[in-house]
């Protein structure tokens, strides 16, 4: 999660009824997020990757 909608989104919280405990596991929960958006997006580039190396093997003739 990018870092403007953690700021609202904890400001929202500290205004509301929330307590410390509520609102340390919403930023748990935000931390998870970040964690796998971020493997989420190795995960795309590795397959990216992975497709670019099969059709430079197709074209050069290394993979037949």
């Amino acid at each position: 999660m990018k870092i403007l909608p953690k700021i609202v989104l904890l400001s929202a919280a500290k205004r509301t009824s929330c307590s410390r405990s509520e609102i340390r596991e919403v930023e748990q929960l935000m931390g998870l997020c970040d964690e796998l958006e971020a493997k989420l997006r190795k995960a795309r580039e590795d397959g990216e990757k992975l497709i670019e190396m099969v059709v430079r093997g197709l074209l050069e003739g290394v993979i037949i």
